[in-house]
């Protein structure tokens, strides 16, 4: 068995590795090829969002950079948005590119932990996340908190990859079995969401819609 202090230095490492690359990517130069790259990254989840949400007000989960809140503010004039994460070091980066952004007045970063959300219940029209679910070590309870923080009616919209969430050689069993959506379609039932929704069932990247 693994001794606790060995654990927290692999997470403390991975960590380390994720911050680093997506401050590469929040940082790297404005060119046109890579803007449009990182509009690429985030288009499905902000094209979706819309669909469902014309105004109102967003929660985004694990926002590192703010990629997801610029691009959505941007597009969507009556939507506000908020972003959430863990790392100081990535909001830093987010509040200092949000300033070079138009829609800077309807977006806003918070310091937060997804597992404990400090938000008034029926706080929100949706809550969205990108490839941030897989990073929590209780998604339970980061799919309650995001049920309970949005409005009667609302929506959460996240994409997620199988290959993090069974990590190893584990994920290609998905093709097959399609345990990620199972297991995905079932935390968010438990929580409460209906009307679930999953889309790429057997691919590695899902998207999990539900209402409240």
């Amino acid at each position: 068995m693994l001794k606790p202090r060995t654990i927290w230095k692999t997470i403390r490492s991975r960590c380390a590795r994720y911050n680093a690359y997506t401050r590469a990517y929040s940082n790297s130069p404005d060119w046109p090829l890579v803007l449009w790259l990182r509009k690429q990254l985030f288009r499905s989840t902000v094209v979706a969002s819309c669909q469902y949400l014309a105004q109102g007000t967003v929660l985004d989960i694990g926002t590192g950079p703010g990629s997801l809140p610029r691009l959505l503010a941007e597009i969507a004039p009556h939507i506000r948005v908020v972003g959430i994460d863990i790392e100081r070091v990535l909001l830093q980066d987010a509040r200092r590119a949000v300033l070079r952004n138009p829609a800077q007045n309807r977006i806003s970063f918070l310091l937060a932990d997804a597992h404990a959300l400090p938000f008034f219940d029926g706080s929100f029209d949706m809550v969205v996340s990108v490839a941030s679910l897989h990073l929590l070590h209780d998604r339970p309870k980061a799919i309650t908190e995001s049920y309970r923080v949005l409005k009667h009616e609302g929506i959460a919209l996240m994409l997620v990859g199988g290959r993090q969430i069974y990590p190893g050689k584990m994920w290609l069993l998905d093709f097959i079995t399609n345990r990620s959506a199972k297991y995905l379609k079932s935390i968010f039932e438990t929580a409460g969401f209906k009307e679930i929704q999953i889309a790429n069932p057997q691919s590695n990247l899902l998207r999990v819609v539900g209402r409240k």
